[in-house]
């Protein structure tokens, strides 16, 4: 896999796991991912992305759930 291949799949991973693509000039704003962006990856790489989305998620309401 080429060095533009890898950077390209590791930026959409990136926006799938936050929840979206950064807008410019924007601070918060997200934008949809687009389809060919899903196109980069295999089946098994988008479950795997999206197990990892999920765990993050989770340790998140523990975080959460131990401060109140």
């Amino acid at each position: 896999m080429g060095i533009i291949k890898f950077l390209r799949k590791k930026y959409w991973k990136d926006a799938i796991i936050s929840g979206g693509q950064p807008l410019t000039f924007s601070c918060d704003g997200l934008m949809a991912i687009p389809d060919k962006a899903y196109e980069l990856f295999t089946e098994k790489e988008l479950e795997e992305i999206y197990e990892e989305k999920r765990k993050i998620r989770e340790r998140i309401k523990q975080k959460i759930a131990e401060l109140d």
